[in-house]
């Protein structure tokens, strides 16, 4: 796959945008746990898992915060799983976006 210049500065756009959003994120998480200084993690991952058996695909989209799950999508409801009381504002804003 060749990439054009044009193509580089889209997806450095992308990233620098990304590294916006992640950097506010990490702010809010910082203050809805009172953690105001020291390093912090905060972690996304989505994907899909495909079962070549059945065929049945299987989408997820979850974030984590200094290692533990902040929010998680149940695609099966649409709705978001908040499994900390932090990330119940985070929810709430979410399902109704």
């Amino acid at each position: 796959m060749n990439f054009t210049v044009e193509d580089w500065d889209i997806q450095t756009e992308v990233c620098l945008m990304n590294q916006q959003i992640i950097k506010t994120n990490l702010e809010i998480a910082k203050q809805r746990f009172n953690y105001t200084e020291g390093v912090h993690i905060y972690q996304a991952m989505y994907g899909c898992q495909w079962d070549d058996e059945t065929g049945q695909i299987h989408g997820y989209e979850q974030y984590g915060y200094d290692g533990e799950d902040f929010i998680l999508f149940d695609p099966n409801t649409k709705t978001w799983i908040a499994p900390k009381p932090q990330s119940i504002i985070t929810k709430h804003m979410w399902d109704n976006d």
